[in-house]
């Protein structure tokens, strides 16, 4: 069986099953794929809850642990490494990256997704040495809300550049020091 089988099978995309993989690592919805979410609740894979904080909570139902069961099995038999997930991961990390530095009153001045199969090798390259696929998705996600809050896409580097300097790590730093200032009183003094 091979993985667009059992995509056929269960009446789902690879976006659906990256969601799927993401609810089962514990990485949290971005509102662009909350279309997708909301199609999987209505296949009976995933539950979603909204707490008192108005957050989104996701549970795998069997039928979606199930699939990931299948879906490991299929990865274990391929005799690579990466087995699927890191395509599915990639086109994930693909569809996030922004398509232009536009945004809101400023005008489009230039593409950001640079040489998607050279970004597709850099990223597996990536996920094969044990990065893991959160943290970049974690870290792309901030960066482009932080750029957008800031009104300074202009700024962001290309896709092919980001991975090539590992961004990521440079944004995950920068967002652990925010969530250490968040509890630090002293800093909101001024």
């Amino acid at each position: 069986m091979l993985i667009t089988d059992l995509l056929k099978d269960n009446n789902i995309s690879f976006e659906e099953l990256g969601c799927i993989l993401k609810i089962s690592e514990g990485i949290n919805y971005t509102s662009d794929k909350l279309d997708d979410y909301i199609k999987l609740e209505k296949k009976g894979f995933i539950r979603i809850i909204i707490d008192n904080q108005s957050n989104f909570i996701y549970k795998l139902k069997p039928k979606a642990l199930e699939l990931l069961s299948i879906e490991q099995e299929i990865s274990n038999t391929i005799n690579n490494p990466v087995s699927i997930s890191p395509n599915i991961y990639f086109e994930e990390f693909w569809n996030t990256y922004p398509s232009h530095d536009g945004y809101g009153q400023f005008k489009r001045t230039r593409s950001l997704k640079a040489n998607k199969e050279g970004c597709n090798n850099k990223y597996n390259q990536y996920i094969k040495s044990g990065i893991k696929h959160g943290d970049i998705i974690k870290a792309l996600e901030f960066e482009i809300e932080d750029r957008k809050k800031s009104n300074s896409m202009k700024f962001m580097k290309n896709s092919l550049t980001w991975l090539n300097q590992k961004e990521w790590e440079v944004v995950n730093e920068m967002i652990e020091k925010d969530e250490d200032t968040k509890d630090d009183w002293t800093t909101q003094l001024s």
